[in-house]
This record gives C-alpha cells, structure tokens and sequence, in this order.
C-alpha cells in the first residue's frame, strides 16, 4: 500500500499507477476478517551495507513478514511482486501456512504449455499439480493473456 505523503523524506516512493502518486510504501500482514494489521514493514529502498541491512527482495521480506503468524495454518494471499513457486512452497514447507497468488507470465516458474494462448477457447482453464503445489491458467477474455494463480493446500486426512 502506498500512503500518500509529499514532505522530504529519503525513501518517499513514486507510483505512478496509484491515486496518491508520491507517499511511502508500506508492505503488510492484514488479517481479512477484522482488517488488523499483524505486521508491517515500510520499504526504504536499497540499503546500505551493514550489520542492519536487510534484504529488499520479494522472497525475503514475505518470509520476514509472516513470523508473527508461523506455524499457525493460516492462508496467505499476496500480489504478483511477491508470488513466486520457490515461496508458496517455503511457507507451506517452513511456516505451515498456505498461500495464493497471481504469477507474473514472465516468471520461469509457468510452464510452457500453460502459456500458449493459440485455440484456447474463452473462459477456459488449464490445471497442472505438483504434490503440494497448483497452477491454473485462466482465459478470461478473447484475445487476452491469460491469468496464472498459483497456490498450496494442507490436505489432512
């Protein structure tokens, strides 16, 4: 999320995209029933070396992000910044927490039947499954790429 905010300050973003277009970024842990904010971490661009710098990088924030809620079977969502195959099984795997999330169809993790878009019919999907791990590929529109959702389940039996 992206507070507006237009003082100086040396980690002050600029999103185009969003409405308030200069503020700071905020990445956090919400809870989806009560909107609580379980953990937070405001992005302050590239750090400086150090015994205090800590890794920008999507995998690394995520797993520094959850620790609250670890080992606590809960189902994480994120953004496609975050999503990536290598982090839904970490968290299944390390946190015992399930996640979804949309995949960016430039990531090396989509195989490449999935992304063919040529006689794929409108509103179609296509599955794949690995052990713990689903794939779909949607078609939502003529013409249009394709939306990739990646996601873990626990199966107890």
């Amino acid at each position: 999320m992206l507070v507006a905010f237009r003082g100086r300050c040396k980690f002050r973003q600029y999103i185009p995209s969003k409405p308030a277009k200069y503020g700071l970024k905020i990445i956090a842990l919400v809870d989806a029933k009560t909107f609580y904010i379980t953990n937070l971490e405001i992005y302050a661009g590239k750090q400086p070396d150090g015994p205090y710098a800590k890794s920008n990088k999507p995998f690394d924030v995520v797993d520094r992000i959850v620790q609250p809620v670890s080992k606590t079977n809960r189902n994480i969502t994120f953004d496609n910044w975050f999503t990536s195959y290598e982090l839904v099984l970490h968290l299944l795997k390390e946190h015992q927490l399930t996640s979804v999330g949309t995949v960016r169809k430039n990531k090396m993790q989509i195989p490449p039947e999935f992304t063919r878009t040529r006689g794929k019919e409108i509103y179609s999907s296509t599955f794949g499954f690995e052990k713990d791990v689903t794939i779909v590929s949607h078609s939502p529109k003529k013409k249009s790429s394709p939306t990739y959702v990646i996601f873990t389940s626990q199966w107890t039996n």
